[in-house]
């Protein structure tokens, strides 16, 4: 999570806007990791002998899946409010318009 912030003149002084973003890099980096999963997670299911194993091995990848999905999801959430705070901190004394 990054925050960028741009400089707006305005007059009697200068307006700060602040956007969050997660960089292009971390979104091909999950992307990536993702890709990973479900590849040895498919590797678990076409390994399985049994139809009950692999049917068990789909569940498992699915609910996996998904707890990182939440995991990742209330990561970045979990940043987003502590960059928000940090940057309250630092623009404690500015006033707001």
């Amino acid at each position: 999570m990054h925050g960028v912030g741009q400089f707006v003149p305005v007059s009697g002084g200068t307006r700060i806007e602040m956007r969050f973003l997660v960089p292009p890099i971390t979104k091909v980096l999950i992307v990536v990791f993702f890709a990973l999963y479900f590849v040895a997670a498919g590797g678990f299911v076409l390994g399985a002998r049994d139809n009950a194993v692999a049917l068990a091995n789909v569940i498992f990848g699915a609910g996996g899946a998904v707890v990182l999905a939440v995991l990742f999801v209330s990561a970045v959430r979990q940043q987003r409010t502590d960059l928000r705070a940090f940057l309250e901190r630092v623009f404690e004394g500015v006033p707001r318009v």
